[in-house]
């Protein structure tokens, strides 16, 4: 993601940008006039933490924006496939609203929170719609054409089975 910014970037002739890989509720952060996200910091183990480091390492007057997804039910194009796949593999657990993840800003009192108790200004929050073409449905059918055994599709799957005892 940091190439494509670098590329974009240099392409559009933007040359006063800093580029940085880092945990922001660690990283050694200083003198930034505006830090953004793009749906990374609902992904933040201790988001307070995290935006109090983020806010330390700005200059008086800088400005933080980012973006993050509103709450499942209003985003169809993670839904829908999730509800399509739902009878074929094992129910999801009740998933924390709390937890870091995908939606765990979906609550706008919860971003708000986060952020005041980390010394920002009271944030304004903007809904933004959109359509996404997630993918292209010839190129699924052609994907997948390979792994067509009747009425299912059965592609191979890895993981881990760990067992381990106390020494």
């Amino acid at each position: 993601m940091l190439a494509e910014g670098r590329a974009r970037a240099e392409a559009a002739g933007i040359a006063h940008v800093n580029w940085l890989q880092a945990d922001a509720a660690t990283a050694d952060l200083d003198g930034f006039d505006l830090l953004a996200a793009h749906f990374g910091v609902m992904f933040f183990g201790d988001p307070v933490a995290a935006f109090a480091h983020m806010r330390r390492a700005a200059r008086p007057g800088a400005r933080m924006a980012f973006v993050c997804w509103r709450p499942l039910t209003e985003n169809p194009w993670m839904e829908v496939p999730m509800r399509a796949v739902a009878p074929h593999v094992p129910p999801r657990p009740k998933a924390d609203p709390r937890a870091p993840g995908m939606f765990a800003f979906a609550d706008p009192e919860r971003v708000s929170q986060a952020l005041t108790a980390a010394g920002w200004a009271p944030p304004r929050l903007d809904k933004l719609d959109c359509e996404l073409d997630i993918a292209a449905v010839a190129s699924i059918r052609a994907a997948l054409a390979a792994y067509v055994d009747g009425a299912c599709v059965r592609l191979p799957a890895a993981m881990w089975l760990v067992g381990s005892t106390r020494d």
